[in-house]
């Protein structure tokens, strides 16, 4: 499933047959299953708890930390199977980023109404 996102995101001097087998998948799963939660903490636990963190500027700090860990992640996994000498796949990195986002934002949108204050947040 992830294989179709990330196959066109890695420049050919990476193992792509070796990335396909073992990156792809659990950068793609762990990345999905981040985002989910990083939302469900920010609208199921700390919005329930206090209606001070109600704010856009919140939502972006807990859309930031799910954008940090995703490239971080992507980063860890994928690195020993680079090509040393060779450019890095920046643009996986990038795009398990984008992904995260539009995971984070779509969890957003559904979790929104369970929240006790954030219920206008993000929009």
């Amino acid at each position: 499933m992830f294989d179709l996102l990330y196959e066109y995101t890695v420049t050919s001097h990476a193992n792509l047959p070796e990335m396909m087998e073992s990156v792809f998948m659990t950068v793609g799963i762990v990345t999905f299953v981040a985002s989910i939660v990083v939302a469900m903490i920010y609208y199921l636990l700390v919005n329930r708890m206090t209606d001070k963190f109600d704010q856009i500027v919140h939502w972006f700090i807990f859309l930031s930390i799910a954008l940090v860990f995703a490239f971080v992640f992507a980063y860890a996994i994928a690195n020993p199977y680079i090509d040393e000498g060779n450019p890095q796949p920046v643009l996986f990195w990038v795009m398990n980023t984008v992904y995260a986002l539009v995971y984070f934002f779509v969890a957003s949108v559904l979790l929104k109404k369970a929240s006790k204050f954030a219920t206008k947040i993000p929009f």
